[in-house]
């Protein structure tokens, strides 16, 4: 199946993903926004507090979470936010993190 990102057909406002028939489609937020909502939701915290809290700016934070915005692979900002939220950084990208072997 082939998904592209298009004007929506019904406004021509904003950006919308249609199949190859023309029909649209929903796509799936990254595993980084789900996670990070979550958290965000379960601990009642607003993106203004986590930018205040971490450092990171409101506008990188809205990116993971309303834009499928990723962070990069080594990202100070996403280690930020996971230190603040007291979450590691694959956990936060929806990866499980390494065995620790003891």
């Amino acid at each position: 199946m082939t998904i592209t990102k298009k004007p929506c057909p019904m406004c021509g406002s904003k950006m919308v993903y249609i199949d190859e028939n023309g029909a649209i489609v929903k796509k799936k937020k990254t595993a980084l926004a789900e996670n990070l909502r979550q958290i965000l939701s379960d601990e009642g915290i607003t993106v203004a507090m986590l930018a205040e809290w971490s450092g990171v700016s409101v506008g990188t934070i809205r990116g993971w979470l309303y834009y499928d915005r990723v962070a990069k692979k080594h990202s100070p900002n996403l280690k930020r936010v996971a230190d603040v939220l007291r979450v590691g950084v694959e956990e936060l990208r929806g990866r499980k993190a390494p065995e620790v072997e003891g």
